[in-house]
């Protein structure tokens, strides 16, 4: 196998749009800014579904968003960038957050009686009697793991708003440490090892010494991802397996020049991070993966990576 760096087909961040109209901008301010639904959007504007899906197409073709409604990064905003699928990008997703709420009210005892799930903006809410769990559907994109997380955290930061304001609760507090993220999954997008694992139906997960899943390729999105995903370690993963498959599109190499290079990495440790232990972990990752017969025993793992975990004490 040999890594080979990934030219971008599409045009450079910051670059300009082309002109839309007004109804175009009126329709991308809402995906981008307000986080609207197209049937959200439909009702803001007073216009049919199939109007408002229509303009959608429209701002498709100019290149600005792509079939997920993330749009080209323009400097000193947040958008998402339309080159994902032609790039090495970060892919900051599967976002989990265990909320105990700080107050509510009747109304929202009426509204949790009623039902104990909600689905806003395509994100899914499950209510407990104090406390929320609360599951992000949505996929954050950027150069770096701090760009993807940054632009993930801006996201749910609007979304907390609107579950406050949609609940009539009180969720964010300063000095208040009751919003938890206990899952989250950091994956690099056109891996050149994951194309080449999936070019041949293979899957890989590979364990620590807890038998916990801490990395796994597969297509499931067909976007050949290497892809962290301990609940605990995956950014820390992500911030060292990222520089280092960047290294080796400059020097591509092939496998067997691949252990050889993770033996460096094991000598010079010390300076390749701050936190051994995690770099220990991250090395330990990247020398298992060229041992796949000892990653057999997927028994103890769900399919998706994820693994189980406690629920704070104020879930009931």
């Amino acid at each position: 196998m040999v890594l080979k760096k990934t030219a971008k087909k599409t045009a450079k961040l910051g670059g300009s749009y082309p002109k839309l109209t007004k109804t175009e901008q009126e329709v991308l301010f809402y995906l981008t800014k307000e986080f609207l639904t197209p049937k959200q959007i439909s009702t803001r504007r007073g216009t049919k579904l199939r109007a408002t899906y229509y303009t959608i197409e429209k701002l498709k073709e100019k290149g600005i968003i792509n079939n997920h409604f993330a749009v080209v990064q323009k400097k000193g905003m947040w958008y998402q960038d339309s080159a994902v699928y032609s790039s090495n990008k970060i892919r900051f997703h599967a976002l989990e957050f265990n909320i105990k709420i700080l107050f509510k009210d009747y109304r929202y005892k009426k509204t949790f009686t009623k039902s104990n799930m909600l689905d806003i903006d395509g994100n899914t809410i499950r209510l407990y009697r104090d406390a929320l769990e609360v599951y992000i559907n949505t996929s954050f994109y950027g150069d770096s793991v701090e760009e993807a997380r940054k632009n993930g955290f801006i996201y749910c930061e609007h979304l907390f708003k609107k579950i406050e304001s949609r609940l009539n609760i009180i969720i964010k507090k300063p000095d208040h440490a009751n919003i938890k993220l206990v899952k989250q999954h950091f994956a690099e997008v056109n891996n050149e090892f994951a194309k080449d694992l999936n070019s041949k139906k293979e899957k890989l997960q590979i364990r620590g010494d807890d038998n916990k899943v801490y990395a796994l390729v597969d297509n499931s999105h067909n976007l050949n991802e290497f892809e962290c995903v301990h609940p605990e370690f995956a950014e820390d993963d992500m911030k060292i397996i990222k520089p280092f498959f960047d290294e080796l599109r400059k020097n591509p190499t092939t496998t067997t020049e691949l252990m050889n290079f993770i033996v460096i990495l094991l000598k010079n440790q010390n300076n390749m991070a701050n936190n051994i232990k995690e770099m220990a972990l991250s090395v330990n990752v990247l020398s298992k993966m060229f041992y796949p017969e000892g990653l057999k025993d997927k028994s103890k793992s769900d399919d998706d990576g994820s693994v189980s975990k406690e629920k704070p004490d104020y879930f009931g």
